[in-house]
């Protein structure tokens, strides 16, 4: 008797026999009376209700009307029908967009309660034959990489293939950081403005991210800056691409806010149009002082040009105190004077 599900088992005389249901494929049932005598007893009996197996038996018409007759335990088989699970693992943890950095190493297992695992196959080209797996696989190469595994158990049940799709990306991404007025990064006066952008590619995974980061505030890639709130002196710009997998091209670079004498009278010539210097007079000042000291420094006397640039500070600081120039205007002059004088800018 072939592939039956054994339905309602109970118990009957004498103690210890037992009797079931065998119901075929074909949904016909046979009983099946299993005596004590055998040595299988129902509490010994090592399959269960709706479990398939196959019996051999002695077909009886006797008159408990029981039609097979079990001689010996080894007159049940269990059947097998169902295919074994594979299961798989993978080195390493990937991003959240689902990509590597490194070599992964796939490591499949197979289980299967009945007749147990023959062996585990896997295709590694799309389409290819499936080859017996023996031992964990490295994958090397950046893309994406598609596998197809399945199991087959001694009895020769045949797992569903499944696959497994597996990204890396070992490569960092490439990118450009250009400023405005030049290709790469460089210094600027501080009547001036600047805007750097930042351009991007990776191949494989895609760019997660940008940033442009400068003195510690992100900025927008090719946005325009005025120099002047930044202030004179040295500044960090920090440029950073991030790809899906993870990997970061950086670039950080340092560049100087600077002066000079016909910054400064630019600048005069802004904090006037802003209302800052109150009347022509102090301006005319400022710019003939500054004219003054440029002639010096054309000279090469940077003597007499720290000593009129010294003047006209005191200038200035007068302006505020008779109200000819606001205390802002006054500190921006200021700044830039010091800056000259305490940075070797007159040589």
């Amino acid at each position: 008797m072939q592939n039956v599900t054994i339905k309602n088992i109970t118990s009957s005389q004498p103690a210890g026999s037992f009797e079931f249901d065998a119901v075929n494929t074909a949904g016909a049932t046979t009983h099946v009376r299993v005596d004590a005598r055998t040595g299988l007893t129902q509490t010994a009996f090592p399959f269960r209700e709706g479990q398939a197996v196959t019996i051999s038996g002695v077909s009886s018409n006797a008159k408990a009307g029981f039609l097979l007759r079990v001689t010996a335990p080894n007159d049940f088989e269990q059947v097998d029908v169902v295919p074994p699970v594979t299961s798989f693992g993978l080195s390493g943890s990937p991003s959240n967009d689902g990509w590597f950095r490194e070599n992964v190493t796939v490591t499949l297992t197979a289980t299967d309660d009945q007749s147990g695992v023959a062996r585990i196959e896997v295709q590694q080209t799309p389409g290819g034959a499936f080859q017996p797996y023996t031992a964990p696989l490295t994958l090397t190469t950046e893309g994406t990489t598609t596998l197809a595994y399945r199991s087959v158990d001694n009895r020769g049940n045949v797992e569903d293939a499944k696959t497994i799709t597996v990204k890396i990306d070992k490569t960092a991404p490439t990118a450009t950081l250009t400023q405005s007025g030049g290709p790469s990064v460089h210094n600027i006066m501080i009547d001036g403005s600047l805007a750097f952008t930042l351009t991007g590619t990776d191949t494989v995974s895609g760019i997660a991210s940008q940033d442009l980061i400068l003195d510690e505030n992100r900025i927008a890639s090719g946005s325009e800056i005025n120099a002047l709130p930044l202030g004179l002196g040295a500044h960090r710009i920090l440029a950073r691409v991030i790809d899906k997998a993870g990997n970061v091209w950086e670039q950080n670079q340092t560049f100087l806010i600077e002066t000079s004498i016909p910054t400064i009278k630019n600048l005069t010539a802004r904090l006037d149009d802003e209302k800052q210097i109150k009347n022509k007079g102090i301006h005319t000042s400022i710019d003939a002082k500054l004219d003054t000291v440029q002639s010096f420094l054309t000279k090469g006397d940077t003597t007499q040009a720290t000593k009129h640039l010294k003047q006209l500070q005191d200038i200035l600081n007068k302006g505020v105190t008779t109200g000819q120039l606001t205390d802002n205007a006054a500190a921006v002059l200021n700044a830039n004077i010091d800056y000259l004088l305490s940075h070797d800018l007159l040589k």
